[in-house]
Protein backbone atom coordinates (compact mmCIF):
# COMPACT_ATOMS: atom_id res chain seq x y z
CA UNK A 1 0.00 0.00 0.00
CA UNK A 2 1.23 3.53 -0.72
CA UNK A 3 1.75 5.59 2.42
CA UNK A 4 1.94 9.39 2.35
CA UNK A 5 4.03 10.93 5.10
CA UNK A 6 5.29 14.21 6.49
CA UNK A 7 7.86 14.36 9.29
CA UNK A 8 10.03 17.11 10.72
CA UNK A 9 13.70 16.18 10.62
CA UNK A 10 16.87 18.01 11.62
CA UNK A 11 17.90 20.06 8.57
CA UNK A 12 21.46 18.82 8.94
CA UNK A 13 20.24 15.31 8.00
CA UNK A 14 19.09 16.47 4.55
CA UNK A 15 21.83 16.56 1.89
CA UNK A 16 22.56 20.22 1.17
CA UNK A 17 20.38 21.23 4.11
CA UNK A 18 21.11 23.91 6.64
CA UNK A 19 23.03 22.98 9.77
CA UNK A 20 20.41 24.35 12.18
CA UNK A 21 16.66 24.03 12.46
CA UNK A 22 14.24 21.55 11.05
CA UNK A 23 12.94 20.66 7.59
CA UNK A 24 9.58 19.16 6.72
CA UNK A 25 10.33 15.96 4.81
CA UNK A 26 7.30 14.79 2.87
CA UNK A 27 6.52 12.29 0.20
CA UNK A 28 4.90 8.93 -0.37
CA UNK A 29 6.34 5.51 0.27
CA UNK A 30 5.31 3.36 -2.69
CA UNK A 31 5.02 0.08 -0.82
CA UNK A 32 5.42 -0.89 2.81
CA UNK A 33 4.54 -4.22 4.36
CA UNK A 34 5.25 -6.11 7.55
CA UNK A 35 6.94 -9.48 7.65
CA UNK A 36 7.43 -11.61 10.76
CA UNK A 37 10.44 -9.79 12.16
CA UNK A 38 10.59 -6.50 10.24
CA UNK A 39 8.96 -3.93 8.01
CA UNK A 40 9.93 -3.70 4.33
CA UNK A 41 9.86 -0.37 2.44
CA UNK A 42 10.04 -0.43 -1.37
CA UNK A 43 10.40 2.59 -3.63
CA UNK A 44 9.45 1.94 -7.27
CA UNK A 45 11.52 3.70 -9.93
CA UNK A 46 10.54 4.06 -13.57
CA UNK A 47 13.95 5.21 -14.82
CA UNK A 48 15.43 3.44 -17.82
CA UNK A 49 18.37 1.47 -16.42
CA UNK A 50 21.46 0.75 -18.50
CA UNK A 51 25.02 1.88 -17.84
CA UNK A 52 23.60 4.45 -15.41
CA UNK A 53 22.53 1.90 -12.79
CA UNK A 54 25.11 2.83 -10.15
CA UNK A 55 24.49 6.56 -10.53
CA UNK A 56 20.72 5.98 -10.15
CA UNK A 57 21.28 3.87 -7.04
CA UNK A 58 23.58 6.54 -5.59
CA UNK A 59 21.06 9.26 -6.42
CA UNK A 60 18.07 7.50 -4.81
CA UNK A 61 19.90 5.95 -1.83
CA UNK A 62 19.51 9.00 0.52
CA UNK A 63 15.76 9.16 -0.16
CA UNK A 64 15.22 5.48 0.57
CA UNK A 65 17.49 5.57 3.62
CA UNK A 66 15.38 8.40 5.05
CA UNK A 67 12.23 6.37 4.44
CA UNK A 68 13.78 3.39 6.22
CA UNK A 69 15.13 5.41 9.13
CA UNK A 70 11.92 7.25 9.89
CA UNK A 71 9.66 4.23 9.34
CA UNK A 72 11.82 2.30 11.81
CA UNK A 73 11.61 5.20 14.26
CA UNK A 74 7.83 5.42 13.83
CA UNK A 75 7.18 1.68 14.27
CA UNK A 76 9.99 0.79 16.66
CA UNK A 77 10.66 -2.27 14.52
CA UNK A 78 13.63 -3.17 12.27
CA UNK A 79 13.03 -1.93 8.73
CA UNK A 80 14.66 -2.93 5.46
CA UNK A 81 14.40 -0.67 2.40
CA UNK A 82 15.18 -0.88 -1.26
CA UNK A 83 14.54 0.18 -4.80
CA UNK A 84 12.61 -1.68 -7.47
CA UNK A 85 13.35 -0.65 -11.06
CA UNK A 86 10.17 -1.49 -12.95
CA UNK A 87 11.74 -1.61 -16.43
CA UNK A 88 14.26 -4.31 -15.49
CA UNK A 89 12.59 -5.94 -12.49
CA UNK A 90 15.79 -5.35 -10.57
CA UNK A 91 15.81 -4.97 -6.79
CA UNK A 92 18.48 -3.08 -4.86
CA UNK A 93 18.45 -3.41 -1.04
CA UNK A 94 20.21 -1.16 1.41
Amino acid sequence: MEVPFAVRVPSAEIPGGETAGETLLQGAIDLVFEEEEEWVVVDYKSDIVSENRESLVDFYRPQVEHYRKYWEKLTGKKTTAGLYFIHTGEEVWF
